[in-house]
C-alpha cells in the first residue's frame, strides 16, 4: 500500500468514526492537540470535547459520503482537500449539508492521525 492510499485510509476512518460515534477509533486517529472548525458556525473545537460530543450523540451522522478528494504531501503532513454530502443530526435537529474539507494528517509513531479539520459549507445550489 503506498502513503497516499495510507492517508486516504485513515481518513475514510475518520468518516466511519463519525458515522459509528466510535469514541475509541477518533481518540486512537486524532492528534493529541487536534482541532476541527465546525462547518455549522465555524466555531474551533479541541479533541476532547468534540470526540465526547460525538460519543454522547449530540451531533450524530448517518450517512458522509466523501465526493471529491485531493491529496498533497509534505514529507510526514499530508493535506486533504475535499468535498462531502452529510446527513445527521445536531441536538436532535435533522440537516443535510454538503462542504469543503481541509484535513490535515501528520505522522506521529507511523501512524497517520489528523492534526486539523476544517469544514465549509457549500451554499445549495438554486
Amino acid at each position: 500500500m503506498g502513503i497516499e492510499q495510507d492517508v486516504l485510509d485513515a481518513e475514510q476512518r475518520f468518516f466511519s468514526s463519525l458515522i459509528e460515534a466510535n469514541r475509541q477509533a477518533l481518540d486512537d486517529l486524532l492528534a493529541d492537540d487536534f482541532t476541527i472548525v465546525d462547518i455549522m458556525a465555524g466555531n474551533v473545537i479541541p479533541k476532547q470535547p468534540f470526540v465526547d460530543f460525538v460519543a454522547a450523540r449530540a451531533v450524530s451522522f448517518y450517512k458522509i459520503d466523501r465526493l471529491e478528494v485531493q491529496a498533497r504531501f509534505y514529507g510526514d503532513t499530508a493535506i486533504i482537500v475535499g468535498r462531502t454530502r452529510m446527513e445527521g443530526s445536531f441536538q436532535n435537529h435533522p440537516f443535510q449539508a454538503n462542504s469543503r474539507y481541509t484535513h490535515v494528517f501528520v505522522k506521529q509513531n507511523e501512524k497517520w492521525r489528523l492534526a486539523a479539520a476544517q469544514g465549509t459549507r457549500i451554499s445549495d445550489e438554486p
